[in-house]
């Protein structure tokens, strides 16, 4: 099951979201939706420890992470940013920052342009 998300609707513009990752709150989902086929990047970054990044399409919309569902993924070690470019499909997706270890707390920004 994904954690809960934050809906971010369709993506035309590039918009940026901050959070923190922690004990209590080692992911996050970013849910958007793309309408015409087109290139997306997501990008994250602001790093003070290690996070990852992957692109996951949410077919179902059941919160579920079914087998082929997610698309790529980027995991760097450090605080490296992490980037990933895709051409979508019009559909809905999610963009997923996760700590890959316990204890790994940091702050980060996302870009999804």
């Amino acid at each position: 099951m994904l954690p809960a998300e934050t809906l971010v609707g369709e993506v035309n513009d590039p918009v940026t979201f901050y959070n923190v990752l922690e004990d209590v709150n080692t992911a996050d989902t970013y849910k958007f939706s793309v309408e015409t086929k087109r290139s997306l990047t997501l990008s994250l970054k602001d790093l003070y420890a290690n996070a990852d990044l992957r692109l996951i399409q949410d077919k179902s919309g059941n919160g579920i992470l079914d087998p082929g569902k997610e698309l790529k993924r980027s995991a760097a070690l450090g605080n490296t940013s992490e980037t990933i470019t895709r051409v979508l499909n019009p559909g809905d997706y999610i963009a997923q920052v996760y700590s890959p270890a316990q204890n790994e707390h940091t702050a980060y920004a996302l870009e999804i342009a």
